[in-house]
């Protein structure tokens, strides 16, 4: 009887090749999947207590207000937690001066946008955020009651993140017009229409 199980049960090397390849594709899927599915340290630092959809000026960076670790001290910083599974955000930002930067993170710590002002000229974004990428051909934008289709934003995909701006500290003088810049910066969002 029991050299009938080992038998019925005994490995081919054929079997033994197919388990080992299994075992292989299946860590490498893992490995490929662990960032989309993981959320960073410092991602879940920094949106602690934070309210989705609403862009918040953070106070400026000391030893005893850093919120992650090495935000540079020399720069003011404004962010908004967004949610685009259910509809889309609409991102809107002045950028004045060379050193101010936009961009959009996801949950893993990546940034997956970036607008940097050039040394010439001032950089008006517009950006509409989408969770897919079957959303593109769909993207509008709300305004007030209507629809308003909105073919200048740029559009990024992505379901969950947080946008960043990044205003350099170019003194005191400069200080309020850079906060004014910072709170005229929005991140909208609009919710799916029914039945779309």
């Amino acid at each position: 009887m029991m050299r009938f199980l080992f038998d019925l049960f005994r490995p081919s090397l054929r079997h033994v090749a197919v388990g080992l390849c299994a075992a292989g594709v299946l860590h490498l899927c893992i490995a490929l999947a662990a960032p989309e599915m993981s959320t960073s340290q410092g991602y879940l630092e920094l949106t602690k207590g934070l309210k989705p959809h609403r862009l918040e000026i953070l106070p400026p960076v000391t030893p005893a207000s850093q919120s992650i670790p090495y935000m540079g001290p020399e720069s003011r910083y404004a962010v908004c937690l967004f949610d685009a599974r259910d509809g889309t955000v609409s991102v809107t930002a002045h950028l004045p001066t060379p050193g101010w930067v936009l961009s959009i993170f996801n949950p893993a710590g990546e940034n997956i946008y970036s607008a940097v002002t050039q040394p010439t000229r001032a950089l008006d974004v517009s950006l509409v955020i989408v969770p897919s990428e079957e959303a593109h051909a769909e993207v509008t934008a709300l305004t007030g009651s209507g629809m308003l289709k909105d073919d200048a934003a740029l559009q990024v995909v992505a379901s969950k993140g947080l946008v960043v701006i990044r205003a350099p500290d170019q003194g005191s003088a400069y200080l309020p017009r850079n906060l004014d810049v910072l709170s005229g910066a929005r991140c909208a969002y609009h919710p799916r229409r029914q039945g779309s």
